[in-house]
């Protein structure tokens, strides 16, 4: 099954249909402007889509993905820093009582929240880099 748009715009208060059963893909492509780039499903395995955007073509991605997946990326101009969180695998998260998303085999649940907040330092690290090559270029 292919996915569909449906696009609504505000207009005078009331919402009015502008497109409606548009091929996801091409909406994305040629509406938008944005290239796909594919990902194998041992790289979604791997947890491959699952980066933060820091600023356009750079992003910070969870490592282990196979190297192939980070050529093309790299060869589209995604700047990409891989962070290793092989090491929360060993680390079982606590339950509380926000909501939160788990990840891991089965045995060793891990929290989202938790492995960026152990990561908290150098995704800071990167951000002020960037912020500061976006100083010096003004």
């Amino acid at each position: 099954m292919v996915p569909l748009v449906d696009l609504y715009e505000l207009r005078d208060g009331v919402y009015v249909k502008t497109m409606a059963d548009r091929n996801f893909q091409d909406f994305l492509e040629q509406d938008l402007g944005y290239t796909v780039i594919p990902a194998s499903r041992k790289d979604q395995n791997l947890y491959g889509l699952n980066f933060l955007t820091v600023r356009s073509d750079r992003i910070l991605a969870i490592d282990g993905v196979i190297e192939t997946y980070k050529q093309r990326l790299q060869e589209h101009g995604v700047d990409a820093t891989w962070m290793d969180f092989g090491a929360l695998y060993h680390v079982t998260a606590r339950g509380n009582a926000r909501s939160d998303i788990f990840l891991g085999d089965g045995d060793h649940p891990q929290s989202i929240a938790a492995q960026l907040g152990l990561h908290y330092a150098t995704v800071s690290r990167i951000i002020k880099k960037e912020r500061d090559k976006l100083k010096n270029k003004t």
